[in-house]
């Protein structure tokens, strides 16, 4: 990119740099012509350059990159170098208006003069001789043409790469941002899920807010139905302590008790003889209508053997009579069945004794 000549040209430039009499001096904006709105607003600014001024070389010289269109070649010659000192002290944004207006109220040679009234230093008596040659319309040293062209390319190096690194910016920016809407959407999907969890919980919380209700209703219900049974329990101990205590006091009821148990065993055996005799009843009139059958049948045979015997031995009839009567009474007579019965029936079993519940016994009781 860089020949010969321009090593020749940065070769003359240190030289009349060294020299006492030149300096090499910039201007802001080349041709006579109007300045555009960009730089029209702006103060002259005087770019001067460095003492150690070597050839520019870029490390990105050789990529093959091209400015935006919206970068002029103006623009970037208002861009001042870094190997360019700034403006002097003595020629400030401040006074520039003020020579600009003395030029156009006495005129050129009025100006020069002023000027030369005024003490300045070489570098600004040039720096303000180029820019009245500008504003004149005034053809612009190759040098100063030269030293505006290096300075706008390595601007354009510089701002490509600032170019660059916005780029790496952006896409470490737009990384940035997916991470971050991943991790918005993460957070998002969480949020949701804990505003469903404690929905969830809530409504738990709610329903186990209205069984605790439920039970504590249930725990006053049955606390009052304790207090009544323990009432009730107070009210019985109470009862069964007097009832004691009545027990106590009264000593004869345990005397009575056995009386009235005694009475009852004698009342059960009571009622066994009282059966049994039913029973016995029962057989004897049995045995009663047997005999009487029995009697009508002799009665019969009486009369039927009466009958058959003659009239002739009236008193050996009659004796033979009553031998006959006296031998079947006795062995047809009732006493002699009722005998014959008992003898019989000597086998059946006799009313249970009540000898130890008799009036008698108990009076003897009494007295020992």
């Amino acid at each position: 990119m860089h020949n010969s000549k321009s090593d020749e040209f940065y070769a003359s430039l240190r030289l009349q740099r060294m020299s006492p009499s030149r300096t090499g001096i910039c201007r802001v904006c080349i041709g006579g012509g109007p300045r555009p709105s960009s730089i029209r607003n702006r103060s002259p600014q005087r770019l001067v350059p460095s003492a150690h001024l070597k050839p520019l070389s870029h490390p990105l010289s050789d990529r093959k990159k091209t400015l935006p269109p919206s970068i002029s070649l103006v623009s970037l010659l208002s861009v001042p170098h870094r190997a360019f000192r700034p403006v002097p002290q003595f020629f400030r944004v401040s006074k520039v208006p003020n020579f600009l207006t003395a030029a156009k109220s006495l005129g050129f040679l009025g100006f020069i003069r002023f000027l030369g009234q005024e003490t300045m230093d070489p570098e600004t008596d040039e720096y303000i001789r180029e820019s009245i040659e500008n504003s004149l319309g005034l053809p612009i040293s190759d040098k100063n043409l030269r030293l505006k062209l290096l300075a706008s390319e390595d601007a354009r190096h510089r701002l490509q790469d600032q170019i660059f690194v916005l780029e790496e910016r952006l896409k470490e920016a737009e990384k940035r941002v997916e991470q971050y809407k991943a991790e918005a959407t993460m957070n998002a999907q969480g949020l949701r899920r804990c505003i469903e969890e404690k929905e969830i919980v809530a409504s738990g919380y709610n329903d186990l807010v209205n069984h605790c209700a439920k039970l504590e209703k249930e725990c006053s219900l049955y606390e009052r139905d304790l207090e009544r049974v323990m009432e009730s329990c107070d009210e019985l101990a109470k009862e069964n302590d007097e009832l004691r205590s009545r027990l106590q006091d009264d000593t004869s009821i345990m005397a009575l008790a056995a009386e009235v148990e005694s009475l009852k065993k004698d009342k059960e055996n009571l009622r066994i003889n009282l059966h049994r005799a039913e029973e016995e009843v029962k057989v004897l009139f049995e045995e009663n209508k047997m005999l009487d059958e029995e009697n009508k049948r002799l009665l019969g045979l009486l009369k039927r053997e009466r009958h058959h015997h003659g009239s002739d031995s009236k008193r050996s009839a009659s004796a033979s009579a009553k031998g006959k009567r006296k031998s079947s009474q006795k062995d047809c007579s009732p006493l002699g069945r009722s005998i014959d019965f008992n003898a019989a029936d000597s086998s059946r079993q006799p009313l249970s004794p009540l000898h130890q519940n008799s009036p008698d016994c108990k009076m003897h009781k009494h007295k020992k």
